[in-house]
C-alpha cells in the first residue's frame, strides 16, 4: 500500500509506451542510463521533444482506440475507409501538433480530404486530387463527423441513434451506460410495443425519454446526441430522408434543455460540458498510466489537468505536459510500490 518515485528506466518505458506503444528510443534510453530522466526540467524537455516527435504515432494508437478509427489502418490504399483512416489521424494529429484546444476534437474547424473523400462526402466546389489535403470547413473534421465513426457506430444496413448516442456518452463524456437489469428490461419492451408502427424515429426516442426517471436518466442524453447525428447514414454520407422508408431525417432535439437543429450546434454543446473535458484528460490518463482513474483519488489530477489557460480550455499538448510532470505519472502507489 506504500508509495515510490520510478527510476529513470521506469520514467522512460511509460513515456515510451505512453507515445508509441513501443520500447525508449536511443534518446530516451541515453537518459534513463544517465539518471538524468528523473530531473523535473529533463522528464519535461523529453515530453516535448515526444510531442513534437512521435505525433503520428500517439495519434494512431492513442486517439485511434479512443475513437475506433484504427480499426482501418490496414485497409487498402485508394479506398474510401482508408481515406478515412487517413482523414481521421492527421486531422487528429494537427490537432495535437498544433496545440489547439481540447474542444477541437469535435470542432477543428479543418479536416483532411481529396477528390473521393469530397464527393462522398458531398462537399462540391473543391479542387482536390488523389491526394489527401488539408481543407479548412465546419462542415466535417470534428470527430464525431469523419467517416470513420459514422461508419463504425452504425452497422451496414442502418444506423441506430442511441447507439451512436450512447457511444459519444462512452467516449466523450465517461457516462458508461450498464445493460438494463430484467425489470427495466421488460419496461423497455413495453413502451417498444406500445409505440405506433408509423412512429417517426424522433417519435421513437421522445417516448423513450418520458417513459420515467428510469429511461430519462441515460436518454437524456444518448437520445439527443443521436438524432443529432442521423444526418449521417451508415457510410457516413449525409441523408435528408431514409433510403428504406423514404420519410424525412428529423435533427433538431435539445440537450439537457437547449434546442439545436444542426450536428454544428451539437458539437459546440458537447464541448461545452464540463463532462467532456474531465473525460478526455480521464482518457489520457488511463492510456498513460494503465489503471483505471479513481473518482475520489484522482479528483485533483483531472482538475488540475482541465484547467483553463487565459480562460480557454488546455490543450492535448498541455494535458499530456502536466500530466507526465504529476504525482500520478512519476509514482507508483496501489500495492505496485513493492
Amino acid at each position: 500500500t506504500g508509495e515510490r518515485d520510478l527510476d529513470a528506466y521506469e520514467l522512460a518505458s511509460r513515456l515510451s509506451f505512453m507515445f508509441t506503444a513501443s520500447i525508449p528510443d536511443d534518446e530516451l534510453w541515453a537518459r534513463a542510463v544517465d539518471g538524468s530522466l528523473v530531473r523535473p526540467e529533463m522528464l519535461r524537455a523529453q515530453v516535448e521533444r515526444l510531442i513534437d516527435t512521435k505525433t503520428d504515432v500517439f495519434v494512431q494508437t492513442f486517439m485511434g482506440q479512443w475513437f475506433d478509427f484504427r480499426a482501418w489502418d490496414d485497409t487498402a490504399p485508394g479506398t474510401i475507409e482508408n481515406a478515412m483512416w487517413n482523414e481521421s489521424w492527421r486531422t487528429l494529429a494537427d490537432v495535437v501538433r498544433e496545440g489547439l484546444p481540447v474542444t477541437a476534437i469535435v470542432q477543428p474547424g479543418f479536416t483532411y480530404l481529396n477528390r473521393d473523400l469530397a464527393t462522398h462526402y458531398s462537399l462540391g466546389g473543391l479542387d482536390l486530387g488523389d491526394e489527401l489535403t488539408r481543407v479548412a470547413t465546419t462542415e466535417r473534421g470534428g470527430v464525431l463527423q469523419q467517416g470513420s465513426w459514422l461508419s463504425l457506430s452504425a452497422t451496414p444496413l442502418k444506423t441506430s441513434p442511441i447507439h451512436r448516442g450512447r457511444l459519444v456518452q462512452d467516449r466523450l463524456l465517461c457516462k458508461v451506460i450498464p445493460p438494463p437489469d430484467s425489470s427495466l428490461f421488460e419496461q423497455i419492451q413495453k413502451i417498444a410495443e406500445s409505440i405506433p408502427a408509423t412512429a417517426s424515429v424522433k417519435e421513437r426516442l421522445e417516448a423513450h425519454r418520458k417513459a420515467g426517471p428510469a429511461c430519462a436518466g441515460c436518454h437524456e442524453y444518448m437520445d439527443p446526441i443521436g438524432l443529432g447525428l442521423e444526418g449521417f447514414d451508415m457510410h457516413g454520407r449525409l441523408r435528408s430522408a431514409y433510403a428504406d422508408t423514404g420519410k424525412p431525417v428529423e435533427t433538431a432535439s435539445d440537450l439537457l434543455g437547449r434546442p439545436f437543429s444542426r450536428f454544428s450546434e451539437l458539437n459546440a454543446m458537447i464541448a461545452d460540458l464540463p463532462d467532456y473535458h474531465r473525460c478526455a484528460a480521464e482518457k489520457l490518463t488511463v492510456h498513460s498510466i494503465r489503471r483505471v482513474v479513481d473518482a475520489k483519488e484522482d479528483a485533483d489530477l483531472l482538475v488540475y489537468l482541465t484547467h483553463p489557460v487565459a480562460d480557454k480550455p488546455p490543450s492535448i499538448r498541455e494535458m499530456v505536459v502536466r500530466l507526465v510532470m504529476s504525482k500520478a505519472f512519476r509514482k507508483v502507489t496501489h500495492g505496485g510500490a513493492k
